[in-house]
């Protein structure tokens, strides 16, 4: 496409004499690599401080409760006065550190910045246009004199141009001051999905970016919640959301009501979604005895752990470890019920998994029973004096960790997103190219400049060079004396 634009004279040889304006200054320097490199040095360092010392629990509701702050106090204290720095920086519950996040945010901005760069650069590359501004840097250059018109240059450009790019425009512009000197200049364009897959690499960490402010503003998580069957957990901090246990085994059965909604999921070694979001992690399962009493009328007495907790008229003990003892409290007889649970007990005759329940009167040494109980079975046992039935059955219990993180689906679009980007800019890099040619009546000088990134653009640099080279061999000049390559006017930012 031949036409006439605006201005055609060389962009590189124009004097720069406006100043570029603070708001021009500070797009270009948000969108910097030395930005990018200055603002990865600090999350890195937050990364490894994660990895390396001890991170605190972050508590769900009042992160800064007196508990929460004698948490990081005795994290801190294990490393003395460098602790105390540590724990002044936050690098003991980096995840809360403000600088951290403000690192996070200038990312973000970094990576907008980038990305509309990208985008503007996407038109560019769709719809080229001889007087579309330069680049600020990150452009190759070099300037070749041949000794043929303009015109015979600028076809030779465009034939070598047209091998190469996906499109190619030129231009011819009227003699500068009444000057003989012809001019023309040409610019070709290729890789558009180059660009696209840019947008997707700088779009990726943005919504990552986004998914961890998401995730901390709305997002909870409760780990150690331990059900036997029949028991029923209600979240601290979210009143509507609990989980009733039935059947604990390979596949633990747990209703999940939210509110109105009540739904059955199956919990097996993944995590189940639940309603609402939450997704439910399995941490582990257990032996569980579960006790209840009736008196001889058929009336159910109540239990009380001796650790604390709410009594009821049944209680599952539930064993994390074998050979510890747990004990119940029957307040209405004055009575103490101490359950052991032994992996096996070959004396007794036992070669499995066994539970050792004895009932105590308080102040007294001797039991009032001592019952033995396979796991998975069930007995009842009678106190002789009182003719109160005990109720003995071996279950299992299950442990779950409830995670609702509503930055998930973005965490994971942004990775995907950035994995795409990467492997579409890596394979069709976006690449321009222009040529100012200004014709004498015994020369032309040429321009070239090349955007683009690693070898493949000194290459193509060195191939128009050569085609020019080839053009003034041909009419008997000696080439060394002719192309020059005057190297990289500006280093990528």
């Amino acid at each position: 496409m031949v036409g006439s634009g605006p201005n055609l004279t060389d962009p590189l040889m124009q004097p720069k004499t406006a100043a570029l304006d603070w708001l021009t200054r500070l797009w270009r320097l948000a969108g910097a690599r030395r930005t990018f490199l200055i603002l990865v040095i600090p999350l890195i360092l937050g990364l490894a401080a994660a990895v390396f010392l001890p991170q605190s629990p972050q508590p769900l509701a009042a992160p800064d409760t007196a508990a929460y702050q004698r948490s990081l106090q005795q994290l801190a204290a294990a490393y003395g006065a460098l602790g105390s720095v540590w724990l002044t920086l936050g690098f003991f519950a980096i995840g809360q550190a403000a600088w951290l996040r403000l690192v996070l945010a200038a990312l973000a901005v970094h990576n907008l910045v980038r990305l509309a760069d990208q985008c503007l650069l996407w038109i560019h590359l769709r719809r080229p246009t001889l007087d579309s501004p330069l680049p600020p840097s990150g452009l190759a250059v070099s300037e070749v004199r041949v000794p043929t018109t303009a015109a015979a240059a600028a076809d030779l450009i465009l034939t070598e141009l047209r091998s190469r790019f996906r499109q190619v425009i030129s231009g011819a512009a009227p003699p500068v001051d009444g000057g003989e000197d012809q001019r023309i200049a040409i610019h070709a364009t290729r890789g558009a999905w180059g660009a696209v897959g840019n947008i997707l690499s700088y779009l990726g960490p943005v919504l990552i970016i986004l998914a961890l402010f998401i995730s901390e503003q709305a997002g909870w998580s409760e780990d150690h919640i331990q059900l036997a069957p029949g028991e029923t957990w209600q979240s601290r901090f979210h009143p509507g959301f609990s989980l009733t246990a039935g059947d604990i085994g390979s596949a633990s059965q747990i209703t999940v009501s939210l509110g109105a909604q009540t739904a059955v999921v199956s919990i097996g070694p993944r995590a189940a979604a639940a309603p609402g979001g939450a997704r439910l992690i399995p941490a582990g399962s257990g032996p569980a005895l579960q006790v209840s009493v009736n008196d001889s009328n058929g009336r159910a007495l109540t239990l009380r752990p001796l650790t604390g907790g709410s009594q009821s008229v049944q209680q599952s003990v539930l064993f994390d470890r074998p050979q510890i003892e747990q004990s119940l409290a029957l307040p209405l007889r004055s009575q103490v019920l101490r359950v052991v649970y032994y992996p096996n007990l070959p004396e007794q005759g036992y070669t499995g998994p066994v539970f050792l329940a004895q009932a105590f009167a308080l102040g007294e040494d001797a039991p009032i029973f001592s019952a033995f109980l396979e796991e998975n079975g069930q007995t009842t046992v009678n106190d002789p004096a009182t003719q109160d039935a005990f109720h003995l059955k071996g279950v299992r219990f299950v442990q779950l960790d409830a995670v609702f993180d509503p930055g998930l689906p973005f965490a994971l679009a942004g990775g995907l997103l950035t994995l795409c980007g990467l492997l579409m800019a890596q394979a069709k890099s976006p690449t321009r190219a222009w040529a100012w040619l200004v014709g004498r009546a015994d020369e032309t000088i040429v321009t070239l400049a090349l955007l683009g990134s690693g070898p493949w653009t000194r290459a193509e640099l060195a191939a128009l060079q050569d085609a020019l080279a080839g053009m003034t061999a041909e009419r008997g000049q000696p080439t060394s004396d002719l192309a020059q390559d005057a190297g990289a006017v500006s280093a990528g930012a």
